[in-house]
C-alpha cells in the first residue's frame, strides 16, 4: 500500500461526501446542472489541493471520495 508522506505523518486522509440539494430535488437530471456541479467540484477542489478520487452523480445527491491533505 503506498502512503502518503508529510513533514510530521505517514498516512491516508479519505473522506466520504454527499451534497443533497433541499428537499431532495432531482435537479442532476438535467444535464447541464449535473455537467455545471463536476465541474465546480473539480475546480474548487484543485484550488484548494484536494484529490477527488471518485464523484458520482446521482439524480437527487453527489457522492465523493476525496483525500485532503
Amino acid at each position: 500500500m503506498n502512503y502518503t508522506h508529510h513533514q510530521h505523518a505517514v498516512g491516508d486522509n479519505f473522506w466520504h461526501v454527499e451534497w443533497c440539494p433541499k428537499y431532495r430535488y432531482r435537479m442532476f437530471r438535467q444535464e447541464k446542472y449535473k455537467n455545471l456541479s463536476e465541474a465546480c467540484l473539480r475546480q474548487a477542489a484543485q484550488e484548494h489541493s484536494i484529490t477527488v478520487h471518485e464523484l458520482q452523480i446521482m439524480p437527487d445527491h453527489l457522492h465523493g471520495v476525496i483525500s485532503i491533505p
